[in-house]
């Protein structure tokens, strides 16, 4: 655990950083445009200069734009080009990896200490905070818009809507976990379609994911993502045979589960150019 820890800490760590220097160069940037806005003027008024000027001599060497060009280069680094496509297959990533340690924190929970539970509790719902604060659902439905199937959009709203029936009254957790296994086969549907080259040809999971990952990376997270679907499909249909009650099969914790699952596969994916 203290490998894994050190791991998250060098994640955590580094996305911290990142948005430091973000913040310091939106700070900076006001400056940067007032030396733009100075450039262009001085850039523009030397360009339109009339051909009697030459017998004007010029004040400054060429050698201090040289000079003055490499001040720039060396105080003010350009930077880096970045890639919504590259910046997605993070967020993905990290939805994977906070999917499978919710599962685990679910998982203390089954302990019958009070340690344990509180533990399981009190994590469970800090994710389950996160979640609505970063409004999961609706990324979600955003990403199974870009399959362009009206078909599964339509069966997310039916799962989101059964599973809404529970929390609040009027449906059955057994309704609930039918419309979410359904989500599922039209996902995978969708996935295994883009992945055929040739009508009817048979799909497996390593062949899905070698023809739909952005690169290696995304195929080994792809591989892992497919391989959780299955097992939330069989605790899905656990909880179709009214078996519910650890929280391996519990709903909340299935549905907590599934968003980032399908966040995780779907920005792992360039949807785009398929």
């Amino acid at each position: 655990m203290e490998e894994r820890l050190e791991a998250l800490d060098k994640r955590r760590r580094y996305y911290a950083k990142w948005l430091e220097r973000h913040v310091k160069a939106q700070e900076i940037a006001p400056i940067v445009e007032h030396a733009l806005e100075v450039t262009e003027w001085e850039y523009e008024a030397l360009r339109e200069r009339p051909e009697v000027a030459d017998e004007i001599p010029f004040p400054t060497p060429l050698e201090d734009y040289h000079r003055r060009n490499q001040v720039l280069w060396d105080s003010l680094p350009m930077l880096p080009e970045f890639y919504i496509s590259d910046i997605l297959t993070t967020s993905g990533s990290s939805a994977g990896s906070a999917m499978s340690t919710y599962g685990y924190i679910a998982r203390v929970g089954d302990i019958e200490e009070p340690e344990a539970r509180e533990y399981s509790q009190k994590h469970t719902l800090q994710y389950w905070q996160i979640q609505e604060r970063q409004l999961r659902p609706s990324q979600v439905r955003n990403q199974i818009q870009r399959l362009r199937n009206p078909n599964t959009v339509e069966r997310f709203d039916r799962a989101i809507d059964a599973y809404s029936a529970t929390r609040f009254g009027g449906g059955t957790r057994t309704a609930a976990a039918a419309e979410m296994r359904t989500l599922l086969d039209g996902i995978k549907g969708d996935l295994w379609q883009r992945a055929r080259r040739l009508p009817g040809e048979k799909m497996t999971c390593d062949i899905a994911a070698d023809r739909l990952a952005k690169g290696e990376a995304e195929k080994t997270e792809i591989i892992i993502q497919f391989e959780e679907r299955d097992r939330l499909y069989n605790r899905l249909s656990s909880i179709l045979k009214d078996r519910e009650g650890g929280s391996v099969t519990n709903l909340d914790h299935v549905w907590t589960q599934l968003l980032d699952h399908i966040y995780a596969v779907l920005n792992l994916i360039d949807l785009e150019s398929r």
